[in-house]
């Protein structure tokens, strides 16, 4: 019976953000939750932290989904406590122009960074509860598997 284990809603979820080699202009991860990939990540290179054009430092990061001016009809998650940062947040972007330092999400690859992000930031939300969760962010030497299935996968 599943109502008599523990509510994984008792604590925070916990989700890990692999980045992989992506070239110069772009870094590109798969957010997972245990084994289960739930989308893919877009986020600027690495460029030693600096603001507006440096992907965050890796590391352990307490995410909360808030309300923003920008996306008034869809929540976008608030990353805090990000060192010598602020504002970062994991939104609806496409490609690496439209980002500052943020995560975008999405569904499939495209030439320019990723699509169906609205629907990859509510399909991470569904996953989340639509609560506070733990995300770990870091980077991986191997190289993206072929991503199939993402945008097919149930949404809900």
């Amino acid at each position: 019976n599943m109502k008599d284990k523990p509510s994984a809603s008792q604590e925070e979820p916990f989700f890990d953000l692999v980045r992989m080699p992506s070239g110069s202009n772009r870094t590109i991860g798969m957010i997972y939750q245990g084994e289960i990939p739930i989308c893919l990540s877009l986020e600027l290179p690495w460029l030693d932290n600096k603001r507006n054009v440096s992907c965050i430092p890796a590391g352990v990061y307490d995410c909360l989904w808030v309300v923003h001016p920008r996306w008034p009809n869809s929540p976008v998650a608030l990353v805090r406590e990000v060192k010598d940062r602020s504002g970062i947040l994991i939104h609806p972007a496409n490609a690496p122009k439209e980002i500052r330092g943020c995560i975008a999400l999405g569904l499939e690859l495209t030439e320019t960074g990723v699509g169906q992000s609205i629907n990859a930031v509510k399909k991470l939300r569904n996953f989340t509860k639509g609560t506070e969760f733990f995300l770990r962010i870091s980077w991986s030497s191997r190289t993206m598997q072929p991503i199939t299935n993402l945008a097919r996968d149930n949404l809900q």
